[in-house]
């Protein structure tokens, strides 16, 4: 699978959110990075097929998906930063709800549903209500949705948010089980949550993708360009590391 994105852009009035975004994606993993505002959540809405560009297409395996339409969603998982859950659903509930929406038929379901439950590690508690779930549960069961159908492209926002640090590992961990012969694309803020599984890292700023390169290639741009600086904090002194990138 090879997703390509031709000069994507949106903009809303006279504002422009993104700028002539061009990329190419195969299998792997992807960090996409970026401060608050920077235009995560609306380059992933247009990937997904949830909003339209202003200008620019996607091609999927060198096919437009406006001309796939709705065969499009086939190859797509999605968890957004904020799933929405019935909390008094069970978790196998959950994932059957899901499953009928994503078309799934009934025998696919049986076999399905207790895959997923075993990947996601939620097997022995696929009969508890959503409401007793702890944040990282209900991260792993959003997960497990967005695998339902097998999709070719995953794409994770925000998938960390909230969680402790052995709930971050659980998270690594999984996604590097699913990473095989698919286009991972993991949203975050976080440095540390996509630094040691990403394959290549996105940076976004300002709307426009400023580096696209691996994590050793980006760390040899840094070289250099971070300094210790020693400020008076209220009780103490401590250290700030200061950094900048040249756009």
């Amino acid at each position: 699978m090879v997703l390509k994105l031709n000069n994507i852009s949106k903009r809303y009035g006279k504002k422009t959110v993104l700028n002539q975004i061009c990329l190419e994606l195969h299998n792997g993993i992807y960090g996409l990075l970026g401060p608050n505002g920077a235009g995560k959540t609306t380059l992933i809405s247009i990937i997904t097929g949830m909003l339209n560009a202003t200008e620019g297409e996607i091609l999927c395996d060198g096919i437009s998906t406006k001309k796939l339409k709705k065969r499009y969603f086939d190859y797509i998982g999605y968890m957004p930063q904020y799933p929405g859950y019935y909390n008094n659903f069970t978790g196998y509930e959950m994932l059957d709800y899901y499953a009928v929406l994503k078309g799934l038929k009934k025998q696919e379901r049986k076999v399905k549903i207790p895959e997923i439950l075993e990947l996601v590690n939620l097997k022995d508690y696929s009969g508890e209500k959503i409401r007793v779930y702890s944040g990282g549960m209900k991260q792993r069961l959003g997960i497990g949705t967005a695998l339902l159908n097998d999709p070719a492209v995953l794409i994770l926002d925000e998938p960390t948010a909230g969680l402790d640090p052995k709930e971050r590992i659980r998270f690594r961990d999984l996604i590097s089980k699913v990473s095989s012969h698919k286009i991972i694309i993991i949203a975050t803020h976080i440095v540390s949550d996509v630094e040691s599984i990403a394959d290549r890292i996105l940076l976004l700023n300002h709307g426009e993708l400023i580096r696209n390169g691996t994590v050793e290639e980006l760390c040899e741009e840094m070289e250099g360009l971070v300094w210790p600086i020693e400020t008076a904090g209220q009780t103490k002194l401590e250290n700030v590391y200061l950094y900048h990138f040249r756009s």
